[in-house]
């Protein structure tokens, strides 16, 4: 469900694998692993960048980024991507999806990841 505050057209929403997968695919959106440089390393979504949730210039960056675009975001199982999702709405980003069960259920359910 939407956790969409009174009068806004802003809101996060936990979505399943699939979903996830069909918006990224279909979007011109932005793509986030919050995860730490050395989890990204190991593999990651094709085509996200990396903005670690717990590095003390998160906020800087993510507000480098267009805020009129919708935002994907990740982590390992899906706790810290919500934590970011909050800050990214905190920051004026108005679109946001997290994915619910993280990296580790998408690659459960057989999707890819890359390694670079």
């Amino acid at each position: 469900e939407k956790n969409q505050a009174a009068n806004t057209d802003s809101w996060i929403e936990s979505v399943s694998i699939e979903t996830f997968k069909n918006l990224t695919d279909a979007s011109e959106g932005l793509l986030i692993d919050v995860r730490t440089p050395e989890e990204y390393a190991e593999g990651h979504i094709d085509n996200a960048r990396l903005i670690d949730v717990n590095a003390n210039d998160f906020v800087e960056k993510i507000n480098l980024l267009p805020k009129d675009k919708p935002v994907y975001v990740y982590c390992r199982s899906g706790k810290r991507s919500l934590k970011a999702a909050t800050i990214l709405h905190d920051n004026g980003f108005k679109h946001i999806y997290n994915l619910e069960s993280g990296l580790t259920g998408w690659i459960e359910n057989g999707l890819p990841i890359v390694k670079k």
